[in-house]
């Protein structure tokens, strides 16, 4: 499979260490595209082979996303600030792990993972309004479910 770098127009400024395969044409034509600056966004309708990782003090908006292939498809680490929003995430471990202080709104999207939907360690937080969660759900330590409404799990 070829693979290319891809700057978007959104992510073109001080991009960090964060990299998602993206499938725009369907998962035979990947692009690399790095993200991850304080404040970017992830355009909406791509396919990505994850994980998708936010990182500490950073702050990223998926819209439209489907996230495929092995877990975690979603991986927030130390005072991430993560909105996932009408996206789906459907991978063979874990779906969504919170560590740390991460602080994860998920909005009108469905998670789906074999071994668990969603996994929050230490403080981190998960809110959740109009969304559907498939498989395990466990929360360790102080870390919170902020159920705001119309979820199903």
């Amino acid at each position: 499979m070829r693979s290319m770098k891809v700057f978007l127009p959104l992510l073109a400024l001080a991009l960090t260490a964060c990299t998602l395969i993206v499938h725009e044409r369907g998962p035979t034509a990947a692009d690399e595209v790095e993200f991850g600056s304080t404040g970017r966004d992830i355009p909406p309708g791509l396919t990505a082979s994850g994980p998708l990782r936010c990182g500490v003090h950073e702050e990223l908006r998926v819209e439209g996303l489907y996230i495929t292939g092995e877990g975690p498809g979603v991986y927030a680490l130390d005072n991430c600030d993560l909105w996932i929003v009408d996206s789906v995430i459907d991978v063979r471990g874990v779906a969504l792990r919170i560590d740390g202080n991460g602080d994860v709104h998920v909005q009108n999207s469905k998670l789906i993972g074999t071994d668990a939907a969603y996994i929050v360690n230490g403080n981190g937080d998960l809110h959740a309004s109009g969304s559907t969660f498939e498989g395990r759900r466990e929360i360790v330590g102080n870390g919170d479910l902020h159920d705001d409404g119309s979820n199903s799990f």
